[in-house]
């Protein structure tokens, strides 16, 4: 458990990472079908750039996307944005996402969402 009390951007707590404690929330969306777009956003504060949202999967056709652009800032916090989306083609059983700290200092992580853009392709009539 490494919810803090320190700080947070909203609320009375806020997820702590650093080396002993890389690992933040997440989550797996099972069955995603081709044509699937995510968009995943979470406020951070830290000394560094090496908090990441992260999209994984593990099928044959599978991927790894990480990502922190920084698309707000407010109260010395973050928000960082990771855009995902599953190609055409892909059937995944499932994608991994969650927050990952690769640094050796520390990050604060709170209000973290995934936002489903599209979780199928649009259907056209004939």
């Amino acid at each position: 458990n490494n919810r803090s009390s320190i700080t947070a951007f909203s609320g009375k707590y806020a997820q702590f990472l650093d080396t002993n404690h890389p690992w933040g929330a997440g989550v797996t969306i099972r069955d995603v079908k081709p044509g699937s777009h995510f968009e995943l956003r979470l406020w951070k504060k830290s000394p560094d750039k090496n908090c990441l949202l992260v999209a994984s999967c593990e099928n044959p056709e599978g991927f790894y996307i990480s990502g922190n652009d920084v698309i707000q800032k407010e109260n010395g916090w973050e928000q960082i944005r990771l855009i995902v989306e599953n190609g055409q083609n892909n059937t995944l059983k499932s994608i991994h996402f969650y927050i990952w700290y690769k640094g050796n200092d520390y990050a604060f992580v709170d209000d973290f969402q995934i936002k489903i853009i599209n979780f199928a392709p649009t259907q056209q009539n004939p």
